[in-house]
């Protein structure tokens, strides 16, 4: 139903799961993103708060929340969700769609030297992921830095090897 933008026969259908089980991971997730696809963050991050209260842990509902967060105009609040998630025992792709977000929204708001260290953080603990070492490439280029970018893009290619 998600896929067919069905929203009113997902989100009840997600309601239902939560009035069974109000602590249905998957429907909270679920109709946190569906809320989101339909540019309701509001809704959305407070589905994915209420995952996080019985589930502080959960790394894709903290991803989503810090996304969420920053996407409406709440980038701090976002940034302290993804800090506090780069702190947390997560999966690589999870670890790596984090600081990707962090770094853009510190783009986007902060400024080149607080993303720069977010990817260089990034690049050292996922060595393995291409994307850090591309917008840390860019981050370098953006400073004025070209022979630093240029040795970003050949780490790059060598962790694809």
């Amino acid at each position: 139903m998600q896929g067919a933008n069905l929203r009113a026969g997902g989100s009840r259908l997600f309601s239902k799961a939560l009035e069974l089980n109000p602590q249905e991971a998957a429907a909270l997730i679920g109709l946190a993103d569906m809320l989101g696809k339909f540019s309701d963050l509001q809704g959305s991050a407070q589905r994915l708060r209420e995952l996080v209260a019985f589930s502080p842990d959960d790394g894709e509902a903290l991803l989503r929340l810090g996304v969420d967060l920053c996407r409406s105009g709440r980038g701090r609040q976002g940034r302290q969700v993804l800090r506090h998630l780069l702190e947390t025992p997560a999966s690589p792709w999870i670890l790596r769609l984090a600081y990707e977000s962090l770094a853009t929204s510190l783009l986007d708001e902060s400024g080149l030297g607080d993303a720069l260290a977010v990817l260089v953080d990034a690049v050292e603990i996922l060595p393995e992921a291409q994307r850090p070492y591309l917008l840390t490439a860019l981050v370098f280029d953006r400073l004025g830095r070209p022979h630093e970018s240029i040795d970003m893009v050949r780490r790059d290619r060598k962790s694809v090897v």
